[in-house]
This record gives C-alpha cells, sequence and structure tokens, in this order.
C-alpha cells in the first residue's frame, strides 16, 4: 500500500514521437500509474488543441508534425513552456530526441527523471532512410556519447529489452513490453487458415516475405485470408502492395485495414489463426522482440517469426510456432507449409503460446517493477 504522502503527486508521461494510443506508454504504463492515485499529464501529440481529461488522466494535446526538425523545436518550446508553469515530482520520457531537454529540466527544476528506452536506439540510426548513409555509423556514436554522459544525471532508466542492459549498465530496470492479459475466450476455430500480420509495414519487417508466403499457401488452401494491420513506411510502398494483390487475384483474400485501435486489432487477432513477425536481420531487431509475438500468444495464435537466437528462445524452444530464415526462406516453404497446414499441431502450438503469456510472458510482473520505481522516486 502506497504511503498517503504521495497523494496528488504530479506525473508528466512525455513522448513528442509515440501516437497518443501508444499501447505501451497508455495502456499499460500509464494505467498502470493511475494506481499511484497520483496527478498524470500526459503530452502528446493529440488531435485536439484543447487540454483535457480522458479516462481519468489529463491530456496536454502537442501539435501533430511529421516535419523532424519542426518537431524538435516547436514541440520542445511547448514542452518547456509547461514545466515553467507547473512542477512535476516526476517527468517520464520515451524519446532520445527530449534527452538535452530532459537534462535541462533536471538541472533546472530539479525534477525527478525517468527515461524510457524503447529501442536500441544507436543501431537504429543505421536503417534511418532520411539519413545520408555515410553519416549513420558518425551519428550512431556521437549520439552513444552524448547519452552515457547525459542520463548519468537521470533518476532512473527503463529498459523495454534485457539485451538493453549492456549498454545502459546494472541499474537500468527492465520493464518488458509483454502484454495485459486477456480474459480466456470461447474455443478458437482453426479449421481455416486465418493470417495476421499487425505492425508498421515495410520492407524490413517483411512485408513482401509474407505476401510471397501466403499466396503460396493459398494456392492449395483456397479459403485462407490474410489481414494485414498497421500503416505502410511509404505511399510508394502501400501502392506496390495494392499491385501485388491485384496481379495475384488476392483481392478478396487480403484485407488492408490501417491502423486501428487496440480494441479492433484485438478484435481481428481473436479469429486469427497464424501471425507473422518475419524482420530482416539488422541489428536493432536481433536483440529486440517484437511486441506482437506476445499479442499473437495472448490471442492463441501459431506465430511465425524471424530465427534469431532471441526469438527462437520464445518460439522454437517453448514450441509456439516456427522460426524461418528471412533471407531463405523460400527454401524450406515446402517443409514449412507442411507445418501449418497441420491444424491440430498449429491449435496446440497457439495453446502453448497462450499458457506462456498467462504464466509468466504478461504486464502484471512488469506493472509491480514499475510501481515500485515511483515508489521510491515519490
Amino acid at each position: 500500500m502506497f504511503n498517503s504522502k504521495i497523494m496528488l503527486k504530479k506525473i508528466l508521461v512525455l513522448s513528442t514521437v509515440h501516437l497518443y494510443d501508444d499501447n505501451r506508454i497508455l495502456f499499460k504504463e500509464i494505467e498502470s500509474l493511475k494506481k499511484l492515485n497520483c496527478f498524470i499529464t500526459y503530452a502528446v501529440q493529440y488531435p485536439s488543441h484543447l487540454s483535457h481529461t480522458l479516462n481519468g488522466i489529463r491530456v496536454l494535446p502537442l501539435p501533430i508534425t511529421k516535419n523532424k526538425f519542426k518537431r524538435l523545436f516547436l514541440l520542445q518550446k511547448k514542452i518547456i513552456s509547461l514545466i515553467k508553469s507547473e512542477k512535476f515530482d516526476v517527468v517520464h520520457f520515451h524519446d532520445p530526441e527530449l534527452l538535452f531537454l530532459t537534462y535541462l529540466i533536471k538541472k533546472k527544476f530539479n525534477t525527478k527523471i525517468i527515461f524510457d528506452v524503447h529501442e536500441n536506439i544507436s543501431a537504429s540510426f543505421m536503417d534511418k532512410n532520411w539519413l545520408p548513409k555515410y553519416s549513420r555509423t558518425i551519428i550512431a556514436k556521437v549520439y552513444s556519447v552524448m547519452e552515457k554522459n547525459i542520463i548519468k544525471n537521470f533518476d532512473k532508466i527503463i529498459i523495454a529489452e534485457k539485451s538493453y542492459r549492456k549498454m545502459y549498465g546494472p541499474d537500468s530496470i527492465e520493464i518488458l513490453n509483454f502484454p495485459t492479459l486477456l480474459p480466456e475466450k470461447t474455443e478458437k476455430k482453426f479449421d481455416i487458415m486465418r493470417f495476421v500480420y499487425a505492425g508498421d509495414i515495410s520492407e524490413l519487417r517483411g512485408i513482401w516475405q509474407m505476401l510471397d508466403i501466403f499466396n503460396t499457401v493459398q494456392l492449395k488452401n483456397p479459403d485462407a485470408s490474410f489481414d494485414i494491420i498497421g500503416r505502410f513506411v511509404s505511399c510508394k510502398l502501400k501502392s506496390e502492395v495494392k499491385e501485388y494483390i491485384l496481379k495475384n487475384g488476392l483481392k478478396d483474400k487480403i484485407r488492408i485495414h490501417g491502423r486501428l485501435s487496440i480494441n479492433k486489432v484485438n478484435d481481428i487477432l481473436d479469429t486469427s489463426t497464424i501471425g507473422f513477425a518475419l524482420l530482416k536481420p539488422i541489428p536493432n531487431y536481433l536483440e529486440s522482440i517484437p511486441t506482437k509475438i506476445f499479442d499473437y500468444m495472448n490471442n492463441k495464435i501459431f506465430v511465425i517469426a524471424s530465427n534469431f537466437p532471441l526469438y527462437k528462445e520464445y518460439i522454437d524452444n517453448r514450441k509456439t510456432g516456427i522460426t524461418i530464415n528471412y533471407n531463405s526462406y523460400k527454401n524450406e516453404l515446402k517443409d514449412h507449409i507442411k507445418i501449418i497446414s497441420n491444424t491440430s499441431y498449429v491449435k496446440k502450438m497457439a495453446e502453448n503460446g497462450y499458457q506462456l503469456v498467462k504464466k509468466t510472458c504478461n504486464w502484471k510482473g512488469e506493472e509491480e517493477k514499475l510501481l515500485k520505481i515511483y515508489k521510491e522516486l515519490l
């Protein structure tokens, strides 16, 4: 039980990059923080221009802008004004572009600062298409040095993956991105192959591999379907995917939904049987397991993922699906199709995944760690 002295303490949850309804930030962390009975402000890009209360938290809308440089200056200026006008006990931020700003906040106002690391930031520079290739390595190294010096001043570092500990040290705290456990539903039907993908849509995240695998499968399984949920990284890629669908006569079998609310995503996952997570083996992905893998398991979905060592730990070793080589998946495609055509096997692996999430890989344990951090700070 938390001491009454922390009642009405003021927490600012801050992001200039993530969308308002980011699953980790809004539906996991903020929902958990409500249990502290503190005053929570959520500053994030939001369509409305007016500050308002929603589901028990105050939402401070930041202007929506796709221009990265405009975002750096326009949004941070607004945040500085907010900090000056209102003293917060804790600022919990989620974006590396806010490092310097939060460092200044720490120095000037002595506010408790939490840096929530969602990805391998240095490695992520290597696949930023908006950066010239020759500059990526240099920028990654400069960022690493700058970050290392700045975060010494912060009160807590939260990491979303175990592998990040080697970058952020033994004092960093793992808050893994496990799902909130769903109530067990009626028995799912596995007699028809219902493929699904949920997440950003790009070549690096295996869109062409997924389409090719599905196209091959549906030739012998004409009732098979494929739901694609998420944002395309470019209009060009979206057009190319739609062209592929039409060219291969898949218009009635593949549904492109765009980005959906978490409830609508779960509605689709509830009837899906096979989920894709085929990422290219680049540094930022190799040691970061996609949240979607556990979301699939939470919905009793058989997983098809890249054969990275970290992924194999949760899939091959736990018998929750199969792993595939992103670059040479065609070599064993017949064998893989034979496996996923075995309805009883797919059902069993899907059940294994659900039990894994139910017993260990769920948000309950992560929530306890998060609340412990706040108890110490407040």
